[in-house]
């Protein structure tokens, strides 16, 4: 490699440094990113003119700067319950499970690929199954899901 060269890329990093300094990260996080040892990316910040305490104080301030994004914001704005009918997440009742390794590599696969959470495809899919009971045992089914779901509801109200 000639010198132009790694003086191109020395320029380039530089910018990047100074960039992830500006943007709250610690010198850590900045060797990792751009690739360099942590007191490389020191050397690098000191060769720029940023001390130390001035980099402290640039993420100092992107802190606040972000703290007073958060306190900004209307109360209710943000992301919308993703539970049906408005119930949140957090308030479903819970339940573990033990899969195959295959099912659930295939179910996190699906989920990654699709974008719809894991919990969303197991529900569809007992959903769909019991859609396709017939005869005595989707009465025998329905009649006792009503009464689980009776139960579920009592211990869980924020369940909706």
């Amino acid at each position: 490699m000639r010198l132009e060269e790694k003086v191109e890329q020395t320029r380039i990093k530089t910018e990047r440094a100074l960039e992830l300094a500006g943007e709250g990260m610690n010198q850590r996080e900045i060797a990792e990113a751009i690739g360099m040892t942590q007191k490389g990316v020191s050397l690098m910040l000191k060769r720029a003119g940023v001390s130390a305490k001035e980099h402290g104080t640039l993420q100092r301030k992107v802190a606040m700067a972000a703290q007073a994004v958060k306190k900004s914001r209307a109360p209710g704005a943000g992301r919308p319950p993703a539970g049906g009918d408005g119930v949140q997440v957090r308030n479903l009742p819970t339940l573990m499970l033990r899969l195959t390794p295959t099912t659930l590599a295939g179910l996190k696969a699906h989920s990654a690929v699709t974008g719809i959470p894991a919990w969303r495809l197991v529900d569809a899919a007992v959903s769909k199954s019991l859609g396709q009971l017939k005869g005595e045992i989707a009465e025998d089914v329905r009649r006792l899901s009503k009464r689980e779901l009776a139960r579920i509801k009592a211990a869980n109200p924020l369940a909706g």
